[in-house]
């Protein structure tokens, strides 16, 4: 892995962020104010034209629930384990907005 700009960091971070944000199912707003953030400066991020401090970058990350390489890598299009079909998305959405039971059910199925 090379190093990247500050311009480039922002904007893997950025995209990385737009994408677990869609995976949630939420808006930034909501995400801001769960997280306890600014929501102009969580705008901020999203758009690339800042980075967050590391310790709000591992609390991101453990918010959406992910690595903190999955917040500031670029995600390799190569790899399977990180691209998803639009119908894998909407699996992941769904599921995330499930009820308890749905989901102790389809992690069964899982298992």
């Amino acid at each position: 892995m090379g190093f990247y700009s500050d311009e480039e960091q922002r904007k893997i971070l950025a995209s990385n962020l737009q994408y677990q944000i869609q995976l949630s199912g939420q808006d930034q707003k909501s995400i801001s104010i769960e997280l306890d953030i600014n929501p102009p400066t969580f705008n901020q991020w999203v758009n690339g034209k800042a980075v967050p401090s590391v310790s709000t970058l591992r609390r991101l990350a453990k918010y959406f629930d992910c690595t903190l390489s999955a917040l500031i890598d670029p995600v390799d299009v190569s790899s399977s384990a990180e691209v998803f079909t639009g119908k894998e998305r909407a699996l992941i959405l769904k599921y995330r907005a499930a009820s308890p039971a749905i989901k102790e059910a389809v992690d069964k199925l899982l298992s």
